[in-house]
């Protein structure tokens, strides 16, 4: 038995995960609790006015939920330490990124500034080691 507060139920240390098209980058993410479970829960089933429209609301869509998803349980990244090319705008903050500590909206900030193909990957790694989280798997 685990020597942790919930015993073998704990899942204690990130995945990382390690870009295919660059293996040098990665982004580590962690396993959900309840309270994340709860946040993403609530956001996804969130209503999103829409004055004029029928129905006047609508739901996050699927990008929105993968960027909501990611910066909920990011747990750090080399990516911020890696070399930019000026061409590729940066958050502002970027370099506080380092601590696990960081703002979730400092996260959200800098994922959404990752090409899309880098959060896909992350998403379908998410879904990989995480049931429940990242795309929905066809059958």
């Amino acid at each position: 038995m685990s020597n942790t507060r919930f015993g073998n139920y704990a899942v204690i240390n990130a995945i990382k995960h390690e870009f295919e098209k660059d293996p040098q980058l990665n982004l580590s993410f962690r396993a959900p609790n309840a309270a994340d479970e709860l946040k993403v829960a609530q956001y996804v089933s969130r209503q999103i006015p829409m004055p004029g429209s029928t129905p006047p609301y609508r739901y996050p869509n699927t990008m929105e939920v993968m960027m909501f998803e990611i910066a909920t349980l990011y747990d750090g990244s080399n990516i911020e330490n890696s070399p930019t090319p000026a061409s590729v705008p940066m958050s502002e903050n970027i370099m506080e990124l380092i601590s696990t500590n960081t703002s979730f909206a400092a996260v959200y900030s800098f994922i959404s500034c990752m090409p899309l193909t880098m959060l896909r990957e992350v998403w379908i790694a998410m879904s990989a080691a995480i049931p429940g989280w990242g795309p929905e798997k066809k059958a």
